[in-house]
């Protein structure tokens, strides 16, 4: 209930079925089935995105971040797979945007178990955004969203030149 991936699960509650359905239709990647005693039996490769609503609304972008251990059921990534994921989730986000603006929450730090600290997450997140900024096609700004309880962990003058480059926009 504390990672990102299980506050979306609770916040869903009985709309629930539209996410297991979007995960359903992912067809570019083959899960791998995992003995498992409690959750989901398949696990996605890292990166893996894809998309779903809940109204006309709101879409959510769905990313494989982690992997998961089968004794604890603790999430644990490596910094390659924080880049995989945040690269491969902005670019679901984008393309599916339609001018829309993006929300993007800041992630990879304390259950990720990466060792990122928020400031590193920011900055990595940063470069991928810049990048998506760069050849985007959509109109809408990018924001990254750092939880107000995490906003004291992250310097914002130390990203200030590298903002200032987006110009901007996120």
């Amino acid at each position: 209930p504390n990672s990102l991936h299980g506050q979306l699960l609770m916040m869903l509650n009985d709309k629930r079925k539209n996410f297991d359905a979007a995960v359903k239709k992912i067809k570019k990647v083959i899960p791998q089935w995992v003995n498992r005693k409690k959750g989901k039996q398949y696990m996605y490769p890292i990166g893996t995105s894809t998309w779903f609503k809940i109204d006309d609304k709101i879409k959510y972008v769905i990313t494989a971040l982690s992997d998961t251990n089968n004794d604890k059921y603790e999430a644990h990534a490596s910094i390659n797979d924080i880049n995989q994921a945040t690269q491969e989730a902005l670019k679901e986000a984008e393309s599916i945007a339609e001018a829309g603006d993006i929300y993007f929450p800041l992630w990879g730090t304390k259950l990720a178990r990466s060792g990122l600290n928020h400031q590193e997450a920011l900055n990595l997140m940063l470069l991928h955004v810049k990048k998506i900024l760069e050849s985007k096609t959509t109109e809408g700004k990018i924001s990254v969203v750092v939880y107000w309880g995490d906003f004291g962990k992250v310097n914002l003058n130390a990203i200030k030149s590298l903002w200032e480059s987006i110009n901007g926009v996120c």
